[in-house]
């Protein structure tokens, strides 16, 4: 998918952060390439898992604490209704809701039949 998906995931969710008074995540582009591969690798093998690896990202980009949410969909294809659906979800909210946070990236695939997978990693210094 284009970077314009990726990018309005994430202006949403930071709108979402700016209405609860968080400060706002700017994107991470050391994170990025993991966002990329995890939502890619979950349209190619047609699966939608977490990423075990995190720690990785941490020792690679640095901070303190690392978090994921993904999600996968035909109706997806609005990036308005993946965060609206992450928001209607209590872990996931506390995720995007999560103080710590300061960066993350966002990987989006569509597969050849429209669904779309997202993943989206957050990051706190």
């Amino acid at each position: 998918m284009d970077d314009g998906y990726e990018d309005a995931v994430l202006q949403t969710i930071n709108q979402r952060r700016a209405h609860r008074g968080l400060r706002l995540l700017r994107t991470s582009s050391c994170v990025d390439p993991v966002a990329e591969r995890r939502s890619r690798r979950m349209g190619v093998n047609d699966e939608m898992r977490h990423y075990d690896g995190l720690r990785r990202v941490l020792r690679r980009c640095g901070g303190s604490r690392v978090g994921e949410i993904i999600a996968r969909g035909p109706g997806f294809s609005d990036p308005r209704a993946v965060v609206r659906a992450w928001m209607h979800s209590p872990s996931h909210r506390a995720l995007i809701e999560q103080r710590g946070f300061r960066a993350a990236a966002v990987g989006a695939w569509r597969d050849a039949g429209g669904e779309v997978f997202v993943s989206v990693v957050f990051r706190s210094p």
